[in-house]
């Protein structure tokens, strides 16, 4: 899944992500068209924020459920920003 940040933010390319909700600076929220099976997934996620890169932050596993996960994305320092452009998978069923 790839996005464009800002207070609305752009889906770029989905694979089964129907929106991404800008909850505040550096702090979103995925739906999924399709639910997962369970809450039981990984997700890995890259967030660019400079040119010299960003972090993207997964939530604690309390924020997953079988329709929506939340992270954040900070820069370098661990300081929460909105990032270029993010991009995450998710594995699961």
């Amino acid at each position: 899944m790839l996005f464009r940040s800002g207070t609305t933010p752009t889906i770029a390319a989905s694979y089964n992500v129907s929106s991404i909700t800008y909850n505040g600076t550096g702090d979103w929220t995925a739906t999924f068209t399709n639910a997962m099976t369970d809450a039981n997934y990984a997700v890995a996620g890259f967030a660019r924020i400079t040119a010299a890169g960003g972090i993207f932050q997964g939530a604690n596993d309390t924020s997953f459920t079988t329709t929506t996960f939340r992270f954040g994305t900070t820069n370098n320092t661990g300081t929460f920003a909105n990032p270029l452009y993010a991009t995450f998978i998710v594995h699961g069923n």
